[in-house]
């Protein structure tokens, strides 16, 4: 069972926004204000919502070239170094398999228009597909980070209680299940794009809360704030990313990262985004490692950073990750290393970790204050035929 997808066009991560007023007019520019959410849920609003994303001018080819010639400036808050050579082409791979097409002639606009259109073709794929392994408030989290961006916008420093009914996400589908438009490779490609526009929010987040701390000004906490809720949806996207029956896998998904169609040991290391995400930890370590126990939206961020990596480990662990190595693993060692997946996933949590706490946990991923277990619930296993 295969799958065409539609490209998603994103921005270059390094060329993403870093000021509230810039994504106040990007905001603006697409009408992406209040009660968006709301419109998800009529099929109507939401074709018209995809063709007014949808209409922008072709990319520009002089931002590649201009990337590959080293006219490279970094994120516009921190000067961070370019990507290798090798990972640039890596990236580009990546980017080609998961159908996402990087542009630059107005970067503020397209990443939110990205970012509203990879979750309404995840939307439009829960109802197509259905939905067994989010309950109602991993369902809530998905869209932790689009309703986060409409109140910064705002100049809001967090949700009213109990929220409001314009702050709501779209109604999860009932009952849970999987449906006819059952498609694991369309699950798997729809979720990763979802996966890689999180994931920009997450570092304009931090390039805001970069910004802020450099002007002194009051949007510094509301930046980092932003950057956690965007993590946390990350995780609830990798975990709706999985939710197809195992074996179909195994079927389908692992052969199609293999050669011809890529390179030997494609990876999600590969991820030009999340590349991006750990360049700018490390460039804001001093800053964030001083924040550690003095400002609690600081607790929120590594708590999303956890509930993020134990995400992947929940993935990793559901397509046998647990007890095989990766892709990537297989291939550098030629098959001869035993080590699983989910141990170098706990790996890596811990290194990321440590950019942004002086003190990263020594043990598993832990569960997150407010959240469930992120290696539960077990799944269902049947599938329409």
């Amino acid at each position: 069972m295969t799958y065409s997808l539609p490209p998603l066009n994103l921005p270059y991560p390094e060329t993403l926004p870093s000021r509230r007023s810039e994504l106040v007019t990007a905001v603006r520019a697409v009408g992406a204000g209040r009660g968006l959410l709301a419109a998800f849920g009529e099929p109507a609003a939401r074709a018209g919502l995809r063709l007014r994303l949808s209409e922008r001018p072709a990319p520009d080819p002089d931002v590649r070239s201009g990337l590959r010639a080293g006219r490279w400036e970094g994120l516009r808050s921190l000067p961070v170094s370019p990507p290798s050579p090798q990972a640039h082409a890596e990236q580009d791979e990546h980017d080609r398999y998961f159908a996402v097409q990087r542009t630059g002639d107005d970067v503020e606009r397209d990443f939110v228009a990205g970012l509203l259109l990879a979750h309404l073709s995840a939307y439009e794929n829960c109802l197509a597909m259905g939905v067994t392994l989010l309950d109602q408030p991993e369902w809530y989290r998905l869209f932790a980070g689009l309703r986060g961006l409409a109140r910064f916008v705002e100049g809001e420093d967090a949700p009213s209680p109990g929220g409001s009914a314009q702050d709501e996400p779209p109604p999860q589908p009932s009952p849970s299940g999987w449906r006819d438009g059952y498609n694991p490779a369309a699950r798997w490609l729809i979720g990763h794009q979802l996966f890689f526009a999180l994931i920009q929010g997450a570092i304009v987040g931090l390039n805001c809360f970069a910004s802020a701390t450099a002007d002194a000004s009051g949007d510094r906490e509301q930046g980092l704030a932003l950057s956690a809720a965007f993590l946390r949806s990350s995780a609830a996207a990798m975990k709706l990313t999985s939710d197809f029956d195992p074996a179909d896998y195994d079927a389908t998904v692992r052969p199609a990262m293999s050669p011809p169609r890529v390179r030997e040991g494609f990876s999600g290391l590969q991820t030009r985004d999340h590349a991006c995400l750990i360049r700018l930890f490390g460039a804001l370590k001093p800053t964030l490692t001083a924040l550690a126990g003095r400002v609690g939206v600081h607790e929120e961020l590594v708590d999303s950073v956890i509930s993020a990596y134990a995400a992947h480990e929940y993935i990793c662990a559901r397509f046998r990750g647990d007890v095989l190595p990766s892709l990537r693993m297989a291939a550098t060692t030629h098959g001869k290393t035993k080590r699983p997946g989910t141990e170098v996933i706990r790996e890596m949590m811990r290194a990321r970790l440590a950019l942004i706490a002086p003190a990263a946990p020594s043990g598993p991923p832990a569960t997150a204050p407010g959240e469930a277990d992120p290696l539960g619930p077990e799944p269902r296993t049947g599938r329409p035929s």
